[in-house]
This record gives structure tokens, C-alpha cells and sequence, in this order.
């Protein structure tokens, strides 16, 4: 790419971002889930992080129309999948059939 005159670039550093705020993980947390919410915050206190399994809003916000199946297959952060479900549809109108196919198929 640089040969060819390209400048490459992460287009989200984390490195650099802001720090994650108590209110955007906020909704992830609950009082029926105290070992997974106690995760989250703690994690989410950590930097650097993995912005597109922890803020992954943020990436779509800015223009990045992907998510990672550890998202969905690890989610080791602790989010609750049902809200980013949800959350997803609410920002898009893909087919989220399509995300549950191939979590399935990856494992």
C-alpha cells in the first residue's frame, strides 16, 4: 500500500480514545448478572482495550460496519448480547439472521 502512495492508519486508536465511561456500559450491567456486570466495569477500567469487542458501538458510529464474533463467542467483557442484538437492529437494518448463522457456524 505505501509503494503504491497509500498512507495506512488505524482508524480507531484506542491508545488515544477516550477512556470508556461508566454510562456507555452502564445498560450492560445488572443486578441479576453481578459476576458478569462486575467484569465489565472492571475490564472496561483497563487500557489499552479491545474497542471493537468492548465500544464496538463506537467503530459503527464511525463508519466501521463490522463486529467480531468473539463478540459474541467469548464476549469477554461481560456485555449483554441481548442489548447489543438489540442495539445493533436499532442502528441498522441488517438482517441479523445473518449474524446468527455464522456465529453457529464458526463455533
Amino acid at each position: 500500500m505505501a509503494a503504491a502512495g497509500f498512507r495506512v492508519a488505524g482508524l480507531y486508536d484506542a491508545t488515544t480514545a477516550a477512556p470508556v465511561s461508566l454510562r456507555e456500559v452502564w445498560p450492560h450491567v445488572s443486578p441479576w448478572h453481578p459476576r458478569r456486570s462486575w467484569r465489565l466495569v472492571r475490564k472496561s477500567r483497563r487500557r489499552p482495550h479491545n474497542p471493537s469487542e468492548l465500544v464496538w458501538w463506537r467503530l459503527w458510529d464511525a463508519g466501521v460496519p463490522y463486529l467480531k464474533v468473539g463478540l459474541f463467542r467469548v464476549n469477554h467483557y461481560g456485555l449483554d448480547l441481548g442489548r447489543v442484538l438489540a442495539e445493533l437492529q436499532a442502528r441498522s437494518a441488517y438482517d441479523l439472521g445473518l449474524v446468527a448463522g455464522h456465529v453457529a457456524r464458526c463455533g
